[in-house]
C-alpha cells in the first residue's frame, strides 16, 4: 500500500471518529433543548389560555403523565383533554393522564386559567413529563428558558387581578343581613304602631294638667 492511500485511509478514519462525536454530542444535548413549551394568551376577562407542547418522551420512552404546578393564586382552572387523555385540578397542580404519546410525536395540552400577575411578569409553571419508563423533570425556575431542566413559563401581556378583589366600592349593608333586616322591621313596626301617638297624648295630657293647676295655686283673689 502506497503512501498516498495510507494518508486517504488516514483521513477517512479521522473524519469518520468526529462525524460519530458530533453525533454522540446531539443525541445527549437533544433532552436538554427538547423542552416542554408553555405559551399564553390573556383575554379582556382575565383569564389566560395556555398551551404546553413538546415533541419527544423520556429518552424515547413514550408520555403518559402532564403534571403542571400552578402558581398559588391560579384560580379558575379549566383543561381541554386531548382523545384518550383525562385531567385532574386541585388547588396546586394540574394533571393530565393517558395516551401513551410516542416519542418525537408532537402534541400540545391546552388549559384556561385566572393567572394574577403584573404586565411583563413571567409566571412560571414548572412541569414534569411522565413516561412509561421514567419522567422529565421541567421544574428549574432560571431566566434562561433554554438550561437544561427550565420549566414553562409565559409572560402576562397584561395585569390580572384575582377574582372578587376589592375595586374601591365601599360595600353596605343590606336588608337581606339578618341584622339589618331586624333592625329594619323593629324601625317599620315603629312607625306605624299605635303606641307612640298613645305616649305622645299621654304627654300632652299631663303637661296642660299641670300647667292648670300651677296656675289656679299661683292665683292671687283680686282686692273688693
Amino acid at each position: 500500500m502506497n503512501r498516498s492511500v495510507r494518508q486517504i485511509l488516514r483521513v477517512g478514519a479521522t473524519l469518520g471518529a468526529a462525524v460519530a462525536a458530533i453525533g454522540v454530542v446531539i443525541t445527549l444535548a437533544s433532552p436538554a433543548s427538547a423542552h416542554v413549551e408553555a405559551q399564553g394568551e390573556t383575554a379582556t376577562d382575565g383569564l389566560t389560555t395556555v398551551t404546553f407542547s413538546f415533541s419527544h418522551g423520556c429518552t424515547g420512552s413514550p408520555t403518559n403523565s402532564l403534571k403542571v404546578k400552578l402558581p398559588p393564586t391560579t384560580t379558575e382552572v379549566k383543561p381541554e383533554n386531548p382523545p384518550s387523555w383525562s385531567s385532574t385540578v386541585d388547588s396546586s397542580q394540574l394533571t393530565w393522564t393517558g395516551g401513551p404519546i410516542a416519542d418525537h410525536d408532537p402534541r400540545a395540552f391546552t388549559a384556561t386559567m385566572r393567572l394574577v400577575g403584573t404586565t411583563g411578569e413571567t409566571v412560571y409553571l414548572p412541569t414534569v413529563q411522565g413516561c412509561e419508563q421514567g419522567e422529565n423533570p421541567w421544574i428549574e425556575l432560571t431566566p434562561d428558558a433554554e438550561a437544561d431542566n427550565a420549566a414553562p413559563r409565559i409572560v402576562l401581556a397584561e395585569a390580572v387581578v384575582p377574582t372578587g378583589a376589592n375595586s374601591g366600592v365601599t360595600a353596605v349593608t343590606s336588608p337581606s343581613d339578618p341584622v339589618a333586616a331586624r333592625d329594619a322591621q323593629i324601625i317599620h313596626e315603629s312607625e306605624n304602631s299605635p303606641i307612640g301617638v298613645i305616649v305622645i297624648v299621654v304627654v300632652i295630657t299631663i303637661i296642660v294638667v299641670t300647667a292648670g293647676i300651677l296656675y289656679l295655686r299661683n292665683r292671687r283673689p283680686s282686692a273688693p
